[in-house]
């Protein structure tokens, strides 16, 4: 029997939330009892010899950066989260498994708030999201808390921590949380020039320059925040936290993990050490979790697995020889495909309406063939050439989940500018415009070459500081899409019609009106 209550348990929520607000009862007491008096930076570094150097530089920033005035309860977390948890989504509802059993949230890392400012890994990560963090969510906490819930933490979820003085809220000063509200994004800052172990600038290829003119949210040309401070500051979407086995290649969480799989841009080397990063920096944490804390989080992130289980329109999509939904994604092993990536709904060729749209979307993501051409992490590696020939499924291999099974996964599409001579979007005045100018010495991008070159993240290249990777991004998983709008890096697609008219263009796909339909209900249908 599925279980639909946690949707209406979250609507009593926010109801409570309002009213416990207005009676002064919604304050919690510090987050993080071992800082729980006077000042919540650390007297002692917390940081282990295995922290990796970007974070090294950046973790005094998070530390000085100003905590939320009130600390309120993390909103839209149930008491527990059942073995099948089942939300509404725009295409229907989307699935929340857990193969070991119901999890109690207050006893559980995942969920706990180990920092100071109040959030959990469950700020960004929520099974009514896909395990992500949707446009629709955001906008439910902000009406709900006036701004107060922890995800509008200043530090990040302010367009840059200046720009929200405490006593400062969404309500009364929304145009500093426009980034977040507008694009569902996160602000993620990062060492520029970038560092090496011992905490030193590397060698960079290419030059940034930004104006105040280019920098829509303010906080690369803030004194303090901007790059005269040496960080660069990016506007990214939390990525989901579920099945992570299919994004590491784990196999029952042993084994080494896929190098450069975790983050838009590979930057964490584990799991585990994701977790910490996240705690101490997004969490503005004055101690790291504790070794248990850590395996729970990460069993949690590899033991719940998250996908579309009813189409609005053709049902459970589990049923009638289909093979969607969580429970049976949660039986697959993660490893490359050999043949399709999907086949989830070969059996609904024959079906009604609705489930030969899925069924024929299927086929075109799996096997519709087009020009693959200037996309820097694939074209030029020399197992692959410029131009390819390729479907959707070429990059998209991980069977059954949709993200890469190659070691550093990360392509430069063109999301954010760096294809907009070659049927990619152009960059978006609402995020920075950097200009990158890349050294005479240097290796030029295999497409751009040297530049000048406008975008609006500059991607892998600034942890590398190399020209050719600029624009460079990690493939992420694609199940459970329906629930967590908006799409890619920054938010830019708002649809999943959006995404599809974003691929069509740039390569040229050909797709038809009927085969833009189909691949959207294949996509809603995952």
């Amino acid at each position: 029997m599925l279980r639909e209550s946690s949707w209406r348990r979250r609507a009593r929520w926010f109801r409570c939330a309002i009213a416990a607000m207005a009676a002064g009862t919604a304050v919690l007491p510090p987050p993080d009892a071992r800082a729980a008096s006077g000042d919540p930076a650390p007297t002692a570094s917390p940081l282990s010899p295995a922290t990796p150097a970007y974070f090294r530089f950046l973790y005094p920033m998070y530390a000085k950066a100003p905590r939320p005035a009130e600390i309120y309860r993390q909103g839209g977390i149930p008491a527990i989260v059942p073995k099948l948890e089942v939300d509404w989504d725009p295409f229907g509802r989307v699935g929340t498994y857990l193969p070991n059993g119901p999890v109690q949230t207050a006893a559980n890392a995942f969920f706990q708030a180990l920092g100071t400012n109040g959030r959990s890994c469950a700020t960004c990560h929520q099974p009514s999201s896909g395990m992500g963090l949707s446009l629709r969510n955001i906008k439910a906490r902000f009406n709900a808390t006036g701004g107060k819930d922890p995800l509008f933490a200043p530090v990040d979820g302010a367009n840059c921590p200046p720009a929200a003085p405490p006593g400062s809220t969404p309500t009364t000063n929304r145009a500093a949380y426009s980034v977040m509200l507008d694009r569902g994004a996160v602000r993620i800052p990062l060492p520029w020039p970038p560092r090496d172990a011992g905490g030193m600038a590397k060698p960079v290829e290419f030059d940034i320059t930004i104006t105040p003119q280019a920098d829509k949210p303010g906080c690369n040309v803030d004194s303090t925040y901007g790059v005269t401070a040496g960080y660069v500051s990016v506007y990214r979407r939390p990525l989901m936290a579920a099945q992570m086995n299919f994004k590491t290649l784990r196999a029952n969480g042993k084994g080494p993990i896929l190098p450069g799989s975790l983050m838009w841009d590979g930057r964490e080397p584990s799991l585990e050490q994701q977790a910490i990063n996240a705690t101490l920096g997004h969490a503005q944490a004055t101690h790291a979790p504790t070794t248990a804390e850590l395996r729970q989080i990460v069993q949690f992130q590899n033991g719940i697995f998250s996908a579309q289980l009813i189409d609005g329109a053709a049902g459970r999509l589990d049923a009638q020889g289909a093979k969607g939904g969580p429970v049976h994604l949660a039986k697959q092993v993660p490893e490359q495909a050999v043949g399709p990536t999907f086949d989830e709904y070969q059996r609904w060729a024959g079906g009604a309406a609705k489930a030969r749209s899925i069924a024929r979307g299927q086929d075109i993501f799996n096997n519709r063939l087009f020009i693959i051409q200037n996309v820097a992490g694939f074209n030029d590696r020399v197992d692959v050439g410029n131009p390819a020939v390729g479907s959707c499924s070429t990059c998209h291999n991980v069977a059954h989940a949709g993200s890469d099974a190659l070691a550093g996964p990360q392509r430069d599409i063109g999301i954010g500018g760096t294809a907009q001579f070659i049927g990619g979007p152009k960059p978006a005045a609402s995020l920075p415009r950097f200009t990158l100018t890349c050294h005479a010495d240097a290796i030029p991008h295999p497409y751009l070459g040297r530049g000048p070159i406008v975008t609006n993240d500059p991607g892998m290249a600034l942890l590398t500081g190399k020209c050719a990777d600029i624009g460079k991004f990690t493939l992420p998983q694609l199940r459970a899409l329906a629930a967590r709008e908006p799409y890619f890096h920054d938010g830019s697609a708002r649809t999943l019609k959006a995404v599809v008219d974003v691929y069509n263009q740039r390569f040229n796909v050909g797709l038809t009106a009927q085969d833009e339909e189909d691949l959207v209900s294949f996509l809603a249908a995952l």
